[in-house]
């Protein structure tokens, strides 16, 4: 068993039915250190500390045999994500982390930048056992190890995480307020959450042609600001900071693409200049620390 996996079940895991903590019984096989009624299966080495009958599970299951998430996007949307995981890794300190957990970790350019850029432990966390063993096999190392589970019913004990992201996920969460209390319950002191999702949103509905009810593009289900985003997190114990990114009048006129050459830097006070002069962006990073 590697490293990172036996550090991840000794020291982060547990039971997210009970609260419990986790040991190893065989190779195959998690069990409940104080009862070993409660059974998770070690598959290729990924723990699946999953135990729900919600209809989303089955849903982000089968998105992810339907849709690739590691195929190449066209180069506009490949410069827009890069400016927005830009403006991610500025705010979350990475460097200074030991422990990160990626939360819906899609294609891993997170599992990818931590692994090649610093030396802390990355821990991918999916719905989707798919995507997590995807990126197991393109990125193997001992300082990384995929865990698949449920983000309203998070496998982490409590204040055990330094550093939780959760990037372009919490629009397609069914109840984002407890999504947020997941998180905040997993953050050590000091320790932070990094949450960016589509800002303002207005979300088309297309009418199912299976279902014939009202289907939201890209199963987005919520679009935020900073009052309903605020409004989610506890008023104590929790310093809250946002950032607008990815300015729209930029985006729209293809500038991003013109000046895709840019050190963040500059690109970065440029963004921050349209969006103030327009009050529109197309990404918003909420930045949460427990205090």
């Amino acid at each position: 068993m590697k490293k990172a996996l036996t550090y991840l079940v000794n020291n982060l895991l547990k039971d997210p039915i009970s609260g419990s903590a986790l040991k190893v019984k065989d190779a195959h096989t998690l069990v409940g250190l104080e009862s070993e009624e409660c059974v998770y299966e070690i598959k290729e080495g990924i723990p699946i500390v999953l135990k729900s009958d919600k209809s989303y599970v089955e849903h982000y299951q089968l998105d992810a045999q339907y849709f690739d998430y590691f195929s190449e996007v066209p180069e506009a949307w490949k410069i827009e994500n890069k400016r927005l995981h830009q403006n991610i890794i500025s705010l979350g300190q990475i460097k200074e982390a030991k422990t990160l957990v990626d939360i819906g970790s899609g294609g891993g350019w997170l599992v990818k930048h931590v692994l090649k850029k610093t030396k802390a432990t990355i821990i991918p966390f999916d719905i989707s056992y798919d995507n997590i063993r995807k990126l197991q096999m393109l990125y193997p190392s001992d300082r990384h190890v995929g865990v698949v589970g449920d983000a309203l019913c998070l496998p982490f004990k409590d204040e055990s995480l330094e550093r939780v992201f959760a990037v372009e996920v919490m629009e397609h969460v069914v109840e984002p307020r407890l999504f947020i209390k997941k998180l905040l319950g997993a953050v050590t002191k000091d320790g932070h959450v990094i949450i960016s999702t589509p800002y303002k949103e207005k979300i088309a509905q297309s009418l199912c042609i299976h279902c014939n009810k009202p289907t939201p593009h890209n199963a987005h289900l919520h679009s935020f600001d900073e009052n309903n985003l605020k409004s989610m997190v506890p008023p104590k114990g929790f310093k809250v900071q946002f950032r607008k990114c990815n300015s729209s009048y930029l985006m729209k006129l293809q500038i991003h693409r013109l000046l895709w050459f840019l050190p963040f830097r500059f690109w970065k006070v440029l963004d921050q200049i349209f969006i103030a002069l327009t009050g529109r962006a197309e990404r918003i990073i909420m930045k949460i620390t427990r205090e």
